[in-house]
């Protein structure tokens, strides 16, 4: 069964793809939100969302007043990168493992690159003196 994608990851996908066939140019001026929210049948809000996670990667750039641009070419050293960590122990235990996997879900969908740290923690069994 496959996963359903969410509705502004599929904006996030169009912009994406459309600025690397170069039929969105650098400082060209993006749709509003408006116009997207018609093309792709979605709220305002989620198109907001969208633009957001774009803003982030430095794909688009907001300009109050204006509108939202396509960003010129970045170098990668100016690319800022988000980052999440996640430490926990006993992850054999029932709940832990799901949490965690939903939790990396989320996060990797909001644009952030994620980390598990788990400590190496003898088995409870194995913990004869």
């Amino acid at each position: 069964m496959s996963e359903k994608i969410p509705k502004y990851i599929e904006l996030v996908n169009w912009v994406k793809e459309k600025v690397e066939s170069r039929e969105l140019k650098p400082n060209q001026k993006l749709y509003s939100e408006n116009e997207l929210s018609e093309m792709f049948s979605m709220s305002r809000q989620t198109v907001r969302h969208g633009i957001s996670k774009l803003e982030q990667q430095g794909i688009v750039e907001r300009k109050q007043g204006s509108g939202t641009y396509i960003c010129g070419r970045k170098s990668t050293n100016n690319t800022k990168t988000m980052r999440i960590a996640i430490v926990t122990t006993y992850v054999d235990c029932y709940i832990f493992p799901k949490v965690i996997k939903d939790a990396e879900k989320v996060i990797s969908e909001a644009g952030y690159i994620t980390k598990l740290h788990l400590p190496i923690i003898p088995l409870r069994g194995n913990l004869q003196s």
